[in-house]
């Protein structure tokens, strides 16, 4: 009876054991597949209501180039793309649409855009599961834009646009006409990390003031588009506004303080433009105190009134040094 029981026991331990083993392994299953559902760097987005008319903002005469969009879009073939992007288990059913704007946006950029950056792996995933629908995606292009939209994907300047003044300055391009053109949802941050981080270049700040608005279309634009002409006309308007009333405001004390606590988007974007401009601390720009000649655009004489740093005839990095940058929107 003894040798019973304890056999008994013996068989009971080797059970637990095996009970033990299978239910961790099922458990590191379930780690790995809720793992690979989520992209590394990809942050857990807010399920939020989609903006209307991809979050366009109204007064660009951008409503009969978004009709022509969703003309050429076509859902069936979407949604072929999306299944197979949801295969690769790198972005979840419920983030899906979020990213499917952002793409829907991309798109609106290249339109209009000699250059739109890439700068989120997930957005350029779908992209490129686009292309693989070979005749699909050459149909919406032709439909949309009027010609094929090459693949050449970027994502990589979003990581290292801290790293490199020119990428740095391309993503700045990219911050200011994105937030020109769509309203920011609450997972525009989570997407494409801080708006507003870097500086405009000196040699373009130069260019949108001095030039017209036709000029500056011209070299930092290509509408493809009938509908996308005047719509650029007025984005460019709108943007030499927005200079012109920064330099307005250049011996003028801040209403608020532009901390990361209390900026709104708006605000970051002025304080942006205005860091670019004069210099100063990235998060209070109207506090000269972190100055840094270097990143100039202006000279005061005695009279308070502003001089450039460089003309438009003699700017180079030749005679100019840092002081000008390069230009942006070009990769």
């Amino acid at each position: 009876m003894s040798n019973y029981l304890r056999n008994e026991s013996q068989g009971g331990n080797v059970m637990s054991y095996i009970t033990f083993i299978v239910g961790a392994g099922l458990g590191a299953l379930l780690t790995v597949s809720i793992k690979k559902n989520r992209a590394p760097g990809n942050k857990k987005l807010i399920q939020s209501p989609l903006p209307v008319h991809l979050g366009i903002k109204p007064d660009l005469g951008l409503e009969a180039l978004e009709e022509k969009f969703q003309s050429a879009w076509n859902d069936e073939y979407a949604e072929e793309v999306k299944l197979r992007v949801l295969k690769e288990g790198n972005i979840t059913l419920e983030d899906y649409p979020y990213y499917e704007l952002e793409i829907k946006r991309f798109f609106i950029l290249s339109s209009l855009m000699k250059n739109a950056g890439m700068y989120n792996d997930s957005v350029d995933e779908i992209w490129h599961e686009m292309m693989m629908f070979s005749r699909s995606y050459q149909t919406f292009c032709e439909k949309f834009m009027g010609s094929y939209l090459h693949h050449e994907p970027k994502s990589m300047l979003a990581r290292d646009a801290s790293r490199n003044s020119t990428e740095g300055k391309d993503r700045a391009w990219f911050d200011l006409i994105y937030s020109q053109l769509f309203e920011l949802t609450p997972n525009t941050h989570r997407m494409y990390g801080p708006f507003f981080k870097h500086r405009l270049s000196q040699e373009l700040l130069l260019e949108i003031e001095e030039k017209n608005t036709w000029e500056i279309s011209s070299s930092y634009f290509n509408p493809r588009t009938s509908e996308g002409e005047e719509a650029v006309l007025r984005l460019v308007d709108q943007i030499k506004k927005e200079i012109a009333f920064i330099q307005s405001r250049k011996n003028e004390k801040p209403g608020i303080q532009l901390t990361k606590a209390k900026k709104s988007g708006d605000e970051s974007f002025l304080a942006m433009l205005f860091s670019s401009y004069f210099g100063g601390d990235a998060d209070n720009p109207f506090d000269h105190s972190q100055h840094h000649p270097g990143h100039s655009h202006h000279n005061s004489d005695s009279s308070g009134h502003s001089h450039h740093s460089c003309s438009s005839h003699s700017c180079s990095s030749h005679s100019c040094g840092s002081s000008c940058g390069s230009s942006c929107g070009s990769s």
